[in-house]
């Protein structure tokens, strides 16, 4: 037979599965090429827009994509993002401020910071005392109160810190960070650094007292360094006024809230009279006139009663 006689050949038809892996595919690679944002490209102002309304949790994750975009976190974007989240991360927040009112801590950079709001299991990581025998990380809910560091009980009792006799004339300085317990003082044993290399908390440490030999003018000097070589010193007040801010702002939203959440439920609770006044004055029509069909037909409606429904 000739290649001119021979019938057409069928065309093959695609099964249901193939079309749709077909589709799916393009329809994929369609949304990565539309959702490939550069975020190097943006400007600052666009940045700081879309840290201002992100929660915690997800602004940790869109820092932490890139180094460009961990630059431009800020002590505002944080705090604002605790307030919004509430829970463990405001817990944090209200907590970190107390100490930084009282000037005790060392004011913490706005990445660890963050990893603080949105902290699950002790810092310490390897070092942690649970780790050490064997065991998971030790869930903490947030920093422990009077401390600012973010480690479970064992680790703060056992490796932190340490107990000094009430007494120690150095000791009376209000910014030395420390803990009484009876007739004893307890405060860091030694500088504390977190993973990424930060010191972090106390200004002065046990150790570092030891080696001043009781004298008072050499806290003063070392407080005075500590402050010079903390490149974030200068916003602990900026930090204070943004988290009350922040409280307020959310309050006054909240309360707005509530106020509009009660007119759309009298909103559809009025709805819902109307419909039911409608339905019974329909059924009034309808029924024949008897003896009991005032005393059905006497109830009376009251809006303030949901109830009543």
């Amino acid at each position: 037979m000739n290649n001119d006689q021979q019938p057409p050949r069928k065309k093959q038809r695609r099964s249901r599965r193939q079309g749709r892996r077909n589709r799916s595919a393009s329809a994929s690679s369609t949304a990565t090429h539309r959702c490939n944002i550069g975020f190097n490209s943006l400007d600052d102002l666009s940045i700081d827009n879309i840290f201002s309304f992100l929660g915690s949790k997800t602004l940790r994750r869109v820092a932490f994509t890139s180094k460009y975009l961990m630059s431009k976190v800020t002590h505002e974007h944080v705090v604002r993002s605790a307030v919004i989240s509430g829970g463990n991360s405001l817990s944090t927040m209200k907590e970190m401020v107390k100490l930084l009112k009282d000037n005790t801590i060392l004011v913490p950079s706005p990445l660890r910071l963050l990893r603080l709001t949105n902290g699950l299991t002790c810092e310490r990581g390897d070092l942690c005392q649970h780790r050490k025998n064997g065991n998971k990380p030790k869930k903490v809910n947030f920093i422990r109160p009077g401390y600012g560091v973010f480690v479970c009980w064992n680790c703060l009792t056992n490796d932190i810190t340490a107990e000094l006799k009430i007494g120690n004339a150095m000791l009376e300085n209000p910014r030395i960070l420390r803990a009484t317990y009876g007739r004893r003082y307890y405060l860091f044993a030694e500088p504390f650094y977190d993973t990424s290399g930060e010191r972090a908390s106390a200004i002065v440490s046990v150790e570092e007292l030891k080696s001043f030999n009781d004298e008072t003018q050499a806290v003063e000097e070392h407080l005075r360094k500590m402050d010079e070589a903390n490149v974030w010193s200068s916003k602990s007040s900026e930090i204070i006024a943004c988290f009350e801010t922040a409280v307020k702002d959310y309050g006054r939203r909240k309360k707005e809230q509530d106020i509009a959440n009660e007119k759309r439920k009298n909103a559809a609770l009025n709805k819902k009279i109307d419909r039911v006044k409608k339905v019974t004055e329909m059924v009034k029509e309808t029924l024949p006139e008897t003896p009991w069909k005032e005393f059905i037909f006497s109830c009376r409606y009251n809006k303030q009663i949901s109830s009543c429904m």
